[in-house]
């Protein structure tokens, strides 16, 4: 599969499968939708904590390892540090309770999902989002700090972060003895998929998280332009999201991929 070099070396495969979701029977059918997107040649899942999906992604991805389908080593998986989570003792812990849910010793990619921070809960599941949080005040860069030692604990292969504008990036990049850059920034959305050129800064690349199949809500990418070593990722969900009328069938998402000149039988 066609993927893109990070800024620590690794690689990221440029096409994979979201698995965000406000439909309850579509969280449901998480393991088997992601069986049959690794089944097609998908091999870049994203998840993250909040979307509750991740035991379901991970007996699916180790059903695969199992009947041989992939080795783990083919999988990139990608998780997310919730809001909740944003006080530095706290980052490696979340980190841990994805990994346990998954039944993984690692992530490839770990984000924080949100450049805001809200006091910590006990069940962020329990109230709907938005109306159950207290902002709370963190220092982004001592997250970070605390990303960096999840990376340094081999606890997750890279980080970065995922919704930041660009002087919310400049704060962790220009932080005194920052030691790694986030490898990438994942915004939500983008307004088009004909980028002009005035959007980016010279030298940005740009990478399809997964395949489009719906029209994703207007946002302005050049807020989140970054510097040339950081990946900008375009979130667009194929799979278990919630904007989504229902999940494409096997057969479509083939169609896709070769839309996007993927063969699924070379990724």
């Amino acid at each position: 599969m066609q993927s893109v070099k990070l800024n620590d070396g690794n690689f990221m495969p440029v096409l994979g499968l979201g698995t965000a979701t406000v439909e309850q029977d579509l969280c449901d059918k998480a393991e088997e939708i992601t069986v049959t997107a690794i089944e097609i040649g998908f091999r870049h899942i994203d998840s993250a904590y909040v979307y509750n999906t991740e035991e379901q992604v991970g007996k699916a991805i180790r059903r695969k390892i199992a009947d041989g389908t992939v080795k783990r080593e083919d999988i990139f998986y990608t998780s997310k540090l919730w809001v909740t989570f944003h006080r530095p003792d706290l980052v490696r812990p979340a980190l841990e309770a994805s990994l346990k849910k998954l039944q993984m010793d690692f992530v490839d990619l770990y984000l924080i999902h949100w450049p805001l921070s809200f006091k910590p809960a006990e069940d962020p599941f329990s109230s709907n989002i938005g109306d159950c949080f207290t902002p709370d005040t963190v220092d982004l860069c001592a997250t970070w700090e605390a990303m960096e030692k999840c990376k340094d604990a081999g606890l997750t292969k890279s980080i970065g972060v995922s919704n930041f504008n660009h002087k919310q990036l400049e704060l962790i990049l220009n932080k005194p003895g920052l030691k790694y850059k986030p490898v990438c920034n994942q915004p939500l959305s983008i307004r088009s998929t004909d980028r002009r050129s005035g959007d980016r800064k010279k030298g940005d690349t740009v990478s399809l998280l997964s395949a489009n199949v719906w029209k994703p809500n207007n946002l302005l990418l050049n807020d989140f332009t970054t510097t040339e070593e950081i990946k900008t990722e375009i979130k667009r969900l194929i799979g278990i999201n919630g904007r989504m009328s229902r999940v494409p069938q096997p057969e479509q998402a083939a169609d896709i991929l070769q839309v996007k000149r993927y063969c699924p039988g070379s990724i």
